[in-house]
């Protein structure tokens, strides 16, 4: 028991497959912009090597090794997983679909994750037992999970500091041929060529029968498969999915432009769901679906705050990070002599992907004419001064204060005191 405690510990913590030695970075550097998104890679991973692990090892040993074809696990593992994870992601469609809502979008990119074969191909160099090996696999998953979180925090950080520019620009460049070159050097048969001896074709012929075989075996499970498994999809539902915008920015409530697809296609929501896509879409989905647009109702962001340079008092002078969500939890939320008004230090507009929000004058002003009412400005303000509202409205109370007058008036002497005194 001690053993299996020291191999989770071992895995996830001493010997980080990422930290230590440098396995699955590609998905590790591409999908660790988010913490969301990071777990749920996180999760997507432990699952899947929990259940490599379980068929990489009855493989090996009840086929790799009575046949003596142990030469062959890398390339074995290889399409056992690829196999495998193809066949999740149909089982998970079929029979688990708010599973696959959650993690199938992570699946394919498991495909390339080489941390799933260090995995299998440790199990089998350091010659673990079916339980060690799984011990040592799931405390190996936790460990990648545990790094991509921890990344994923760091850059949401980096991203809310002013950095120089020279910093945000990590080498991305691994040399995976020096970690593996000796593998692929044994796997190619240049250890007996370097001896003098003859190479034995014979060992070739049966590799690549066996290989063959083990792929012929793995497709015809997977086509198989496809059929058992297949989700019929409604045709009106791939046409509009093709509509929408993809985005996938879940401004229409629904996790991200195909559970919007899904929703329209059967009656759950309108055409007019997706207010990024506008009139536009709007009207393609109407076509698709046989109905009318209806008349959709633009909408906008809106900042609630007319504290500008001129009007707002400065009660500090801030020499730290510009940056709304960090200013917003320093002491006495920020310079401001109003703890309701905009920071002014542009969280909402590092998250717009359209150019429609800008910082002028000390507050976030809203372009009317760019704002698609995505919402992510609303998520990304930390004081929540930023609201939705109709592109029409002619009336809107730009002022979050919840004091009274006099309180406000008060305020305002006193840190128009105390910056003039600093």
């Amino acid at each position: 028991m001690s053993k299996i405690a020291l191999l989770l510990v071992s895995g996830a913590l001493v010997n980080n497959v990422v930290l230590s030695r440098f396995l699955g970075l590609c998905s590790f550097v591409g999908v660790s912009k988010k913490k969301d998104t990071s777990a749920g890679m996180g999760g997507a991973v432990i699952f899947t090597i929990f259940l490599a692990t379980i068929l990489s090892s009855l493989v090996y040993m009840f086929v790799l090794r009575p046949l003596k074809i142990d030469y062959l696990q890398t390339i074995v593992f290889i399409l056992l997983i690829a196999s495998l994870v193809q066949f999740i992601e149909m089982f998970m469609k079929k029979s688990m679909p708010a599973m696959h809502a959650s993690l199938g979008i992570y699946l394919p990119l498991i495909t390339t994750n080489c941390a799933v074969l260090g995995v299998a191909l440790d199990n089998v160099q350091k010659e673990y037992n079916f339980i060690e090996g799984l011990a040592w696999g799931v405390g190996t998953a936790a460990g990648y999970a545990i790094a991509i979180v921890i990344l994923a925090g760091i850059r949401e950080r980096c991203e809310g500091n002013d950095i120089p520019e020279v910093l945000p620009r990590p080498a991305h460049r691994i040399d995976y041929f020096g970690t593996h070159g000796n593998r692929i050097h044994r796997l190619l048969g240049h250890d007996q060529l370097s001896g003098g001896r003859e190479m034995n074709y014979t060992i070739i012929i049966v590799s690549f029968a066996i290989v063959g075989i083990v792929g012929l075996i793995c497709g015809m499970g997977l086509g198989v498969a496809s059929e058992k498994f297949k989700v019929e999809v409604d045709e009106k539902e791939l046409a509009v999915r093709e509509a929408l915008p993809g985005n996938n920015c879940g401004a229409c409530g629904f996790p991200g432009c195909d559970g919007c697809a899904h929703a329209i296609a059967i009656g759950e929501a309108a055409v007019t769901q997706c207010p990024v896509g506008g009139k536009p879409v709007a009207q393609k989905i109407a076509d698709i679906m046989g109905v009318q647009a209806g008349e959709a109702v633009k909408k906008v962001a809106m900042v609630r705050c007319s504290g500008t340079c001129d009007k707002a008092i400065k009660r500090a002078k801030n020499v730290g990070p510009i940056d709304c969500n960090q200013m917003s939890v320093m002491p006495g939320g920020g310079d401001l002599g109003c703890e309701f008004g905009c920071l002014g230090g542009g969280s909402c507009v590092k998250v717009c992907e359209f150019d429609a929000i800008h910082v002028v004058d000390g507050i976030a002003v809203v372009d009317k004419e760019k704002c698609v009412a995505c919402g992510l400005c609303v998520k990304a303000c930390p004081r929540h001064i930023i609201e939705m509202t109709t592109y029409k409205a002619k009336y809107h109370v730009r002022c979050m204060s919840q004091r009274r007058a006099r309180q406000l008036r008060m305020s305002a002497r006193r840190a128009a005191s105390a910056a003039r005194s600093a």
